[in-house]
Formats: C-alpha cells, structure tokens, sequence
C-alpha cells in the first residue's frame, strides 16, 4: 500500500536524504501512528541498516529474576541480531552500548557506495533500559558518525514524547544541537483517513468515516482492521470489547509506551476529560491532590505534543486562566465507555439520543479541524479561535454556553453552533430562542463588535421558518477540504 498523505513529513525526510553531510532526524508521535511504516516504506530500497527496540512497555519490574537475562543484555542481544541480520559478521556478544554502536560505525565504513546510507532506528527510547548508559553511548555514536561517515542519514523514532524531547531533540547534553530534522507525526485528518480506506480499497461515506473518526481518530494502526460493510458498532465491539479483542489492552499501552511517567500522565488525562471544556492546571492539580512543579509541566508538554490534549485560552479570559482539553478520540470514546461497558449499543450514534458522547466528539472533531473551518469561513484575519466561551446568569439573563468562537480583526465575531446530525439540520424554536440568547449575550459583553451567527453540522441546513438565523452553514464538506 503506497504513503497516503504525509506530504510535509515526505519532503522533510527527502531534503534530509538529499542534504550534504551528516544528517539526524528524530521522529516522534503517539503509539501507532504511523512512524515505522513512514520511514520503512519511504526508504525501503535505500535502508543499510535498520533495528527495531525490544518492547519494554509492560515491564513492570527491570531486574532479572531466575536467570533471565537483564533488559539491557536483551536489547544488546537483539541488537547484535540486527547487525548479523544486515550482513555485519558480529559474532562476539556485546558487553554495552559502546561496544554495539561501535560494531555499527565499523559496519557503516565498509559499506561501499557513494550514495547516503541510511539507518533507521525505531523505538530509541526503549533502549534506554536502567542502568545501561544509553544515551551516553548513542550520543558519542552520533558525535563520531557525523564527523568519521559524514555521508550518512540517521533516523530514529519513539512513541515516548517525553522521552524523544528532553533526551533528543531539546537535548542539553551531548546530543545538544545535533538533530538536523525534527519531526512530529501527527494523526491523519479527515481528508487523509477518507484516503487511507480509498487506498484499501474501501469506498465510504463521509458521515461514516466521520463516525469512525470520532472514536478511533486518525490512527492508521486502528484503521486498518476494519473490515469491508462492517458498521461502526460492530467494529468497535470486535476491537474492544469481543473476547481476544486486539485493543483490549491498547489503553494502558498507549500510556505506557508513551510517557515516562505513565501514572500521572494517565491520571491527568483521565482527570482533564471529566468535562468537555477541560480545565485549568491550577483545577487539575488541585483536582488530583499533588504537588506541582516540573514533573506536572513535563506530563503537561508531552500531552500536548502527543497530540492527547490541547491547551486553550477560553475567549474574554487571560492566558492564566488556559485550560486544557482533551482531544485524543479514542482516549475519550475509551474513557467514556471502556472501563463500564462490554458492548456498544447498536444505535448509540443516533443524533436524535442528543447523547452527550457524540455531541462532545464532534466538538472535538470540529477543534481538530479549525484550520478547515476558517477556509470555509474565508477569514483572512483570525485574532484567536476560542473554546467553550461561558457566559454566567445574571437575574433574570440566562446564562449562555457556546461551543466555538473566532475572534476577527475586523470586529466581527462568529458564533459557531455544532450540531452533529445524520440528516439536513432542521432549527427549531428552542434552538432559535436559545441562539438569540447567546447572541444577545456576547453582544453584550462585546458592544463595539458585530456577532455573525454559524453552523457547523453534517449535511446542511433545512428550509424552515428559522433557516435564516446563520450567516454561513459549514458541513463535513467542508471538514474533508
């Protein structure tokens, strides 16, 4: 199967590839994303050298135990494997990393060809077991290669974020500067997973890959096991909830293999997604009864660059008062259903249950698209996208709570309602009196703008006696640009 999307990460690895000298490039993103099968694919003809870490992730204890082999003389051991695998004769066993990436440098120099070689090594952060003095050993291995085999293409990948940040790429000791081409993977957007299926094969409707996205995101490891007619429900059960279900045990992994301090990554994950809007660090480290400091703003970072939440400043408030939001489709469909449910009710996507899941999702669907949203908008000046914008009841004013604002140079204020339906989007009375409300109330706090209400839902806007209320109707059309 051929790269679907990835253009801009294509590009980054080809200019690397192409570059004079020594180049480094470090490769990072949220478990199964997509990071090894990037970087295999793309150089699959071109690869001299390529090893893949032995999974630690559900290791729980990294001391031996009747005689079992210590972590660090398992990932020396399958290193060595490697290099015997790439044709490097290396019959002595390795006693540490030194003497593995100095086998691997007198491998790379009897490599003949004028073309750059290229190695790839996938899950770096793994090798970093206790005690092993890793970083030091790679750090000297990347310092000597750039200036012994200068024609030379390092690639490495990790799901840790924290890990791939503080120890490579914001490194401050000895791989400090070093890496030439830094790259986050992100999941796919909606554009690219309606790709992805095409590519396999599988022609669907935008309302449906819409539908999986708000469960599984854009993660092409989960996409690629649905089965051809199969519905929704259905493969959310076969993978999470059938005996032998595959992701059964993928929420914990994910953690795990993505953070160094799993438990209070999780912990503020699962605190941050009790409510839609998220909250403030001060809430949340308040809610979770801890200390803060730098491990809170470690977990905070790696979260973010993860791609597992987004941090926002609600329109009218200050940057002190950011919140986070939790954004991660699949932590937040796991978080909502996993733990309590053992099927997924066959109708639960029906628009008409008003449920709060789906409503919140396709917020979040909305948020993860809003570079969408402002093309469809044609906004040119865009002073701040804002979140969850609350207005408190004062007497007998309602209250107002409002999904999305953007905030436009020219003193304009769109108003965005998401309303997540199957069919044509029909406004109501109810619907009509609560909007005005909402623009009543903004108007208010904002006296010098003009309020320009929007809709953001699926197929469009019905012909009614309240068809009029928006200035513009945004639809998963639009989403998929």
């Amino acid at each position: 199967m051929e790269i679907v999307g990835r253009e801009k990460e294509i590009a980054e690895l080809e200019d690397a590839y192409r570059g004079d000298g020594f180049r480094f490039a470090a490769i990072y993103g949220r478990r199964r994303v997509g990071k090894t099968y990037l970087v295999s694919s793309l150089f699959r003809e071109r690869l001299c050298f390529h090893h893949v870490a032995l999974s630690t992730s559900d290791e729980e204890d990294e001391e031996p135990r009747n005689g079992q082999k210590s972590p660090l003389e398992m990932q020396l051991q399958a290193f060595r494997a490697s290099l015997l695998l790439w044709g490097y004769p290396q019959k002595k066993a390795f006693a540490n990393w030194v003497e593995a990436f100095t086998a691997l440098l007198g491998f790379l120099k009897g490599k003949q060809g004028d073309g750059k070689k290229v190695i790839f090594i996938d899950e770096l952060p793994w090798l970093d077991t206790r005690k092993s003095r890793f970083i030091e050993a790679f750090s000297w291995f990347i310092n000597t290669a750039s200036s012994v085999i200068p024609n030379t293409l390092v690639i490495v990948a990790g799901s840790s974020t924290s890990w791939m940040l503080d120890e490579v790429i914001h490194s401050t000791g000895g791989l400090y500067d070093r890496v030439t081409n830094p790259i986050h993977l992100s999941p796919f957007s909606l554009r690219e997973t309606e790709s992805y299926f095409r590519n396999k094969g599988m022609e669907m409707s935008r309302l449906d890959v819409a539908r999986i996205y708000m469960v599984f995101g854009g993660i092409p490891f989960y996409l690629n096991f649905l089965h051809r007619g199969e519905s929704l429900p259905e493969f959310v059960n076969r993978m999470l909830f059938a005996r032998d279900a595959k992701l059964a045990k993928e929420y914990g992994r994910l953690f795990r293999s993505s953070f160094d301090s799993d438990k209070l990554a999780k912990a503020v994950a699962e605190y941050i997604g009790k409510r839609n809007e998220g909250y403030t660090r001060k809430q949340i480290v308040e809610g979770l009864k801890k200390a803060d400091g730098a491990a809170f703003s470690r977990v905070f970072d790696s979260l973010e660059e993860g791609n597992f939440i987004v941090r926002y400043v609600p329109y009218g408030e200050s940057k002190k008062q950011a919140r986070y939001k939790l954004s991660d489709p699949f932590v937040r469909f796991y978080m909502r259903f996993g733990k309590n449910k053992t099927t997924l009710d066959t109708d639960y996507f029906d628009s008409e249950k008003e449920n709060e899941f789906v409503g919140g999702a396709f917020e979040n669907l909305i948020a993860m698209h809003l570079d969408n949203v402002k093309r469809a908008l044609g906004v040119s000046g865009v002073r701040g996208m804002r979140f969850s914008y609350s207005i408190e009841r004062e007497g007998d004013k309602p209250g107002a709570q409002i999904d999305l604002i953007i905030e436009r140079k020219d003193k304009v204020i769109d108003l965005c309602e998401a309303k997540f339906r199957q069919d044509i989007y029909r406004q109501s009375e109810a619907d009509h009196l609560n909007l005005e409300n909402k623009i009543k109330r903004v108007k208010e706090k904002n006296p010098r703008c003009q309020v320009s209400p929007i809709l953001i839902t699926c197929f469009g806007l019905s012909y009614s006696g309240y068809h009029s209320d928006f200035d513009k109707v945004i639809t998963l059309e639009d989403l998929f640009r």
